[in-house]
């Protein structure tokens, strides 16, 4: 591999890297809103990401695997066998393997990804997006964290840290 080439995928992994982190982030920030009634923009949903039964999280994975069945199933039945998804991820990878190898590269991969949480990214776009005007301000941008540090802060130091973290993660859960 070249130079060029080892640098282009350590900047693709980076800003993979990059987006995954933010979409985490992002995500923890919406599932703290929704169970503490905070600034989210989805707020009321209940549950969140560490909810039970009924909660936030269970509504995600049914959507999830509500999206795998519409994404896979075939024959239109509703049901998924194993022979249907590994026929659809065959042809999701075929899809997307340009050069035809039978593998994905980071670059291929990266396209994979991209395309499969698009429709993610589209709704955290609309989360920031407050007036609906296709474009994210810096303060539409800033808005949903304006209070995190205050929110999160333990010990009034202004600051939070993993210790405070993980003390306010145990106290909600409990």
């Amino acid at each position: 591999m070249t130079h060029k080439n080892k640098l282009l995928a350590t900047v693709a992994a980076l800003a993979v890297l990059g987006i995954g982190g933010y979409a985490v982030a992002s995500s923890m920030h919406d599932g703290y809103h929704e169970r503490h009634g905070g600034h989210g923009m989805q707020g009321g949903m209940g549950g969140g990401m560490h909810g039970g039964m009924g909660g936030m999280g269970s509504f995600r994975m049914e959507r999830g695997m509500e999206r795998m069945i519409e994404r896979y199933d075939a024959n239109g039945d509703g049901k998924l066998t194993q022979e249907e998804i590994d026929a659809g991820r065959e042809k999701q990878l075929k899809q997307f393997d340009k050069d035809g190898d039978g593998s994905l590269n980071l670059a291929e991969y990266q396209a994979l990804w991209a395309d499969v949480m698009r429709e993610r990214m589209v709704r955290g776009f609309q989360r920031h997006d407050a007036d609906g005007d296709g474009k994210v301000t810096v303060a539409e941008f800033q808005k949903r964290f304006k209070h995190m540090a205050e929110r999160l802060d333990g010990n009034d130091d202004g600051s939070f840290d993993m210790k405070e973290m993980r003390e306010r993660h145990r106290r909600h859960r409990d």
